[in-house]
């Protein structure tokens, strides 16, 4: 046997007290969406802090990268321009030198020559010195022209190419006068050979005033080189101590823009309107329907405090105004 029970009053006070509810909850959830639409939700908001700590993580490498670039070209220039030419032209001042001496030996020995087989033997040997040491200047000038060229062609700025322009234009006068050098230097060689002491006294003069100029070039050419190649030593050391404390500075911005947004976004933001919302629910629990319950953010959080604010006012109504739900008759079969 088949027994149905039904009620149908009320199915029908049922329905009529949901359609007395159902309009409130109408107007507030298109306003909650709009709030919810226009904020920051809280993946944002940690978003937002990882976003800014990639930054400034980016910000300080980028700032390495470029500032350790850029000293480490400064150094590179140093070691392979600088510090070469330097080498070249000390080895021509001392090449130049020793060419005097030489010079002077072969001019003692060549005027007591003549009758004597031991002081030609010297003064051949003082001559072929010298031919040696003026072949090993002239290739030395040479690579000294090349190397700054070079430079020049390398320099990273516009200083360098034009101190690199000047030692350029110095070594070409240098390889000119020392080409005017040997050839007197030849001339008296002969005129010694020749027994002619007069004449080639003579041109010691001019000699003499010809090594002092040379000498005082090159001396010239590397002191300068000196002063150059610490000037950008040192250049290279203020750079890095500026780099060193722009790191430092954006380093510790960041860390204080961090540890600011952190504060803001979830000490603020987030754990605070947590334990709001934990100390809500512990009164809603101990039966306290009294209590003021309003959302601090339009975020997840605050539709959580807002969902409990609704949850609170449906426990304070009576019962005869809370929705009833149609029971359902037992339905048995015998």
């Amino acid at each position: 046997m088949n027994t149905d029970t039904a009620h149908p009053e009320n199915d029908t006070l049922g329905e009529a007290n949901i359609e007395t509810t159902s309009p409130e909850v109408t107007e507030t959830e298109p306003a909650e969406k709009a709030k919810r639409g226009r904020a920051f939700s809280v993946g944002a908001k940690i978003g937002s802090i990882v976003g800014l700590c990639l930054i400034a993580l980016v910000a300080v490498s980028t700032i390495s990268i470029t500032k350790m670039g850029s000293i480490g070209q400064q150094i590179i220039g140093i070691a392979e321009r600088d510090v070469p030419l330097t080498e070249i032209i000390t080895k021509i001042t001392v090449h130049q030198l020793e060419q005097a001496i030489s010079f002077e030996r072969a001019a003692r020995h060549g005027e007591k020559m003549h009758g004597d087989a031991t002081e030609r033997a010297k003064f051949e040997e003082s001559a072929k010195e010298f031919k040696k040491l003026s072949d090993k200047v002239n290739a030395e000038i040479e690579t000294g022209l090349k190397l700054a060229q070079t430079a020049i062609d390398t320099a990273a700025t516009a200083k360098e190419t034009k101190e690199f322009k000047h030692v350029s234009d110095l070594l070409k006068v240098v390889k000119v006068h020392h080409a005017g050098y040997d050839k007197h230097v030849y001339e008296s060689f002969d005129l010694l050979k020749a027994n002619n002491a007069a004449a080639a006294t003579k041109l010691l003069a001019t000699i003499e005033k010809e090594e002092k100029q040379l000498t005082h070039e090159l001396e010239g050419l590397v002191v300068e080189m000196i002063k150059f190649t610490s000037h950008a030593a040192h250049t290279a050391e203020k750079d890095e101590k500026a780099a060193i404390q722009l790191l430092i500075i954006v380093s510790i911005a960041a860390v204080f823009g961090a540890a600011i947004l952190a504060w803001l976004l979830i000490t603020r933001n987030i754990v605070r309107p947590l334990r709001d919302v934990i100390s809500t629910v512990a009164d809603l629990q101990a039966g306290n329907l009294d209590i003021e319950i309003s959302a601090r953010n339009n975020d997840e959080i605050g539709a959580v405090t807002n969902a409990l604010s609704g949850f609170r006012g449906s426990m304070k109504k009576p019962a005869s105004l809370k929705p009833k739900w149609p029971k359902k008759s037992a339905r048995l079969n015998v």
